[in-house]
């Protein structure tokens, strides 16, 4: 969609049957009033900026207010809302928006643009942008995945490539101190799982909504649909659902992902957003805020991949 950029929906071939990987809205019109981005380029800032305010050059500069006192996700009109010129080709499409000087209190009129590609199994997304002036810059793309059926989002499987996650405050803005979740490891770990942790920061959040920062090289992260569902008409489940399962594997050239288990979707949901990018406020951390610094007349890059495969074959 020209709206935001939103990648409204993915399919995956099954044996002859499309099955939807994404949680989306019911019609393009729903997504004007959309205030979760489902499926959208989200900027220019992603995530929360502390008290809707940053410093450059020893100047304060004052946000968009739309997070309580805070900022998020780029403001009310950010790149979420903006209309983007888009030229599609047969598997693949170019898209393109300015955003103007002063936009939401950004400095800087940035003229990003984006590729869309579609090879084989895999979604490639690759953004450019340039500014005029010095800028702050750390976008995402906030697609919410859920594999398959609905009803089986809690028993999908999650690993992450991370050995740790930035704690939150009260406000869900990320700290520079760290904790555990007990999911995190070398497997997998089911959705339910993930969100039942008693960790004080799950609990406080009711799930996630955190920051993971890279352990190594390779995949962010693998989301695989749940084990085979029994029909619930069977009294004795022996009418098993037995297809190839999906999974999704997602790249990117980030440092760490946002992970947000999607619980204030309420009927829009389920749906799990797999967020790329740098960790959020990391404008106001000393040792990060170079990351989300944008220089003037300097081509910034940032790309993510989707690829879906089979498994139980």
């Amino acid at each position: 969609m020209n709206l935001g950029l939103r990648t409204h929906q993915i399919f995956v071939n099954v044996e002859g049957h499309w099955i939807p990987a994404l949680r989306t809205l019911p019609s393009v019109s729903d997504h004007a009033t959309d205030t979760a981005a489902f499926g959208a380029l989200v900027g220019r800032v992603a995530g929360r900026i502390r008290g809707a305010s940053l410093t450059l050059d020893e100047k304060e500069i004052a946000l968009d207010r739309n997070h309580g006192d805070h900022h998020i996700h780029g403001g009310k009109r950010g790149m979420t809302q903006g209309v983007w010129r888009v030229e599609p080709a047969a598997t693949s499409l170019k898209a393109y928006l300015v955003s103007p000087e002063g936009e939401m209190g950004y400095p800087g009129q940035v003229s990003i643009s984006c590729e869309i590609r579609l090879i084989d199994s895999t979604v490639h997304y690759t953004l450019e942008a340039e500014s005029t002036r010095l800028t702050c810059f750390n976008p995402t793309w906030h697609h919410y995945f859920c594999l398959g059926e609905t009803e089986d989002f809690g028993t999908q499987h999650l690993w992450l490539n991370a050995s740790v996650s930035n704690e939150n405050d009260s406000n869900g803005i990320a700290l520079n101190r760290t904790f555990r979740p007990r999911a995190l490891g070398d497997r997998a770990a089911s959705l339910r799982d993930w969100v039942s942790d008693p960790h004080p920061q799950i609990r406080q959040f009711e799930g996630l909504d955190h920051y993971f920062q890279r352990a190594t090289e390779g995949p962010l992260a693998i989301l695989e649909e749940g084990p085979p569902r029994a029909d619930d008409r069977s009294p004795d489940y022996s009418n098993v659902t037995h297809r190839p399962r999906i999974r999704m594997t997602l790249s990117a050239s980030t440092p760490g992902l946002q992970v947000y288990s999607g619980q204030k979707l309420g009927t829009a949901g389920p749906g799990l957003a797999l967020e790329p990018m740098v960790v959020p406020d990391a404008i106001h951390h000393a040792n990060l805020a170079p990351e989300v610094t944008m220089e003037a007349h300097t081509l910034f890059e940032r790309s993510m991949s989707c690829e879906f495969s089979l498994i139980d074959r």
